[in-house]
């Protein structure tokens, strides 16, 4: 399995999700509903700081209006650079511990793999700098957010993934073990076809830079 590197962003820090995350909506969209804070590429799921015009999570909700290039799809946007990024989340507000910058990456059996990623949302690849940044997890994504935490579970679908997956799921509600997310990733099609293809992306939390 190859890596490849999508990205930056920045999140708000995982201190501030729980209030966005009432029962009902715990008990439709996680496996394992007792996490107080999802973590996950989709932003739907895990607030960026950053929206464009074209954002289709809740603008309110985000601190800095980035206009990305119109031809960049807009729930995965992240920029190529942390200097970029941190440049202009710096120069629109004040960044500190309720803040978690990220590098993302993705993961594939080839470049090729990989590319029907890249060809829709024209991001990456890119070179990540993960000396210092700690793993979150696996995420399984597709174009139209994550299957693991934005695709709603039916009780069908709890009776079959939350004994499979209960025990693989770690306190972001995020995957530790490769394996386990390429699972859920094969498995992913039979619960919703239309939202594919899906892609297994790696979450990394990064440092500020240094002052």
């Amino acid at each position: 399995m190859q890596r490849f590197g999508l990205g930056y962003d920045i999140r708000e820090s995982p201190t501030r999700l729980p209030e966005t995350w009432e029962e009902k909506r715990r008990n439709i969209f996680l496996i394992l509903p007792s996490v107080a804070a999802p973590l996950s590429l989709d932003p739907n799921v895990w607030t960026s700081i950053f929206r464009s015009n074209e954002a289709t999570f809740q603008e309110s909700e985000a601190d800095v209006l980035v206009r990305f290039p119109s031809d960049r799809y807009a729930i995965h946007e992240l920029f190529d650079t942390p200097a970029e990024m941190f440049a202009i989340a710096e120069a629109n507000t004040r960044l500190g511990r309720f803040h978690w910058p990220i590098a993302v990456e993705i993961l594939a059996e080839s470049r090729a793999g990989a590319d029907e990623w890249l060809n829709f949302s024209m991001t990456g690849p890119c070179e990540l700098d993960l000396k210092s940044g700690i793993f979150l997890g696996f995420d399984v994504t597709s174009e139209d957010g994550s299957a693991l935490m934005n695709l709603g579970y039916t009780k069908e679908d709890i009776a079959i993934y939350r004994p499979l997956f209960m025990d693989k799921l770690n306190g972001n509600h995020l995957f530790a073990d490769l394996e386990d997310a390429l699972l859920f990733r094969k498995m992913a099609p039979e619960r919703s076809p239309s939202h594919g293809p899906y892609f297994v992306v790696a979450l990394h939390r990064i440092p500020f830079p240094k002052i």
